[in-house]
């Protein structure tokens, strides 16, 4: 127990101890600096008093108590410096995997991902007269960006949080936008005769299927890290080939 919870632990204290450690406690700050006339006069004691509270406390007098304080706070000051050091490694650590899982979802989306379907998927997108986008609840920020960003460019975008209700209203001349696992409703949206495309690493009966890489080395958030960082890579390639053709 430290010397600032046994000054607060007065059960076993007399009414003297109990005015001492009140007053220790009231300037716990300055018990490094206090002289034992100040805390005799501050507490209505004497030398003996003093003596006895410090010997209750399991010190041989009041300077014994007064380092054992300051080597308390030095304890504590370092706790918290390497508390600080450990959180500042913890930060650098999760900056260095972000970027290494950046560069590694790049390298395998580009070596996996098929130009051409990435090519009709834009044609697509630029013919529909409307295009609904439905996503997976963890990939919804993406593809709402990415909706914001083709209706910059003119097209109409629009995100479905229930694409099968959407679905109802939706043409030939329509297009359906299904992405992770929001791909598997593929197959009730074919008999409303709209064009579907589907960005996935799992298999669908889309139109188009632009299929994901898979990165089974990592952790649980890890993957989700990187199904997303896949799909931003898609869409911005995507976009920028719609914007070449309208440019």
């Amino acid at each position: 127990m430290g010397l600032i919870d046994k000054l607060r632990d007065t059960q076993d204290f007399t009414a003297s101890e109990k005015e001492i450690a009140a007053y220790l406690l009231s300037v716990q700050d300055e018990i490094p600096s206090l002289t034992l006339q100040r805390v005799i006069k501050e507490t209505h004691s004497n030398n003996a008093s003093i003596s006895r509270f410090c010997k209750k406390m399991g010190f041989g007098g009041f300077k014994e108590l007064q380092a054992r304080y300051e080597a308390e706070k030095e304890e504590e000051a370092q706790a918290a410096k390497a508390e600080s050091s450990r959180k500042g490694e913890s930060s650098g650590a999760i900056l260095r995997s972000m970027s290494e899982l950046m560069r590694q979802t790049s390298i395998d989306c580009y070596g996996s991902v098929e130009r051409e379907k990435l090519s009709a998927a834009a044609s697509t997108i630029m013919r529909a007269r409307r295009v609904f986008v439905s996503a997976s609840k963890d990939l919804h920020s993406v593809a709402s960006q990415f909706a914001r960003s083709m209706n910059l460019l003119g097209c109409t975008v629009i995100v479905a949080d229930d694409i099968l209700a959407f679905a109802v209203n939706a043409r030939r001349y329509d297009a359906v936008l299904l992405m992770g696992k929001d791909g598997a409703y593929a197959g009730d949206l074919r008999q409303y005769g709209c064009r579907i495309i589907v960005i996935s690493a799992q298999a669908s009966e889309a139109d188009i299927h632009i299929t994901l890489p898979r990165n089974d080395d990592v952790s649980e958030i890890g993957a989700v890290c990187y199904e997303q960082l896949s799909l931003f890579y898609v869409l911005n390639c995507i976009h920028l080939a719609v914007y070449a053709r309208i440019v």
